[in-house]
């Protein structure tokens, strides 16, 4: 970025062609911004994969580490409870585990 405003500096001898020099240095301004705005954003968008897969992995790590210790269905009794709370909470019965 450096090296393009000393270029393009060395390329206002006048006042006539001073106009044109920054034009071409706000269209080099503009592209740079540009591509440092999309750059972000493919970052973003990777991090925020990275973190979903994650999430995804340590789902499943709590899944097998259930169901090797023999206790698949108590962490789906416990899923249970928490979503029937949930309901009933909102004002739906469910009959398995409260008494409406």
């Amino acid at each position: 970025m450096i090296r393009m405003l000393s270029e393009l500096a060395h390329q206002v001898r006048s006042q006539e062609n001073l106009g044109t020099v920054v034009q071409q240095v706000l269209q080099g301004l503009s592209h740079r911004l540009d591509n440092d705005a999309a750059t972000a954003s493919a970052a973003n968008v990777d991090r925020n994969l990275r973190s979903e897969g994650a999430a995804q992995d340590r789902a499943r790590d709590r899944r097998e580490w259930d169901d090797a210790r023999g206790n698949s269905g108590y962490a789906a009794a416990r899923d249970h409870t928490r979503i029937s709370a949930h309901l009933h909470r909102q004002g739906h019965c469910v009959e398995v585990w409260w008494n409406c």
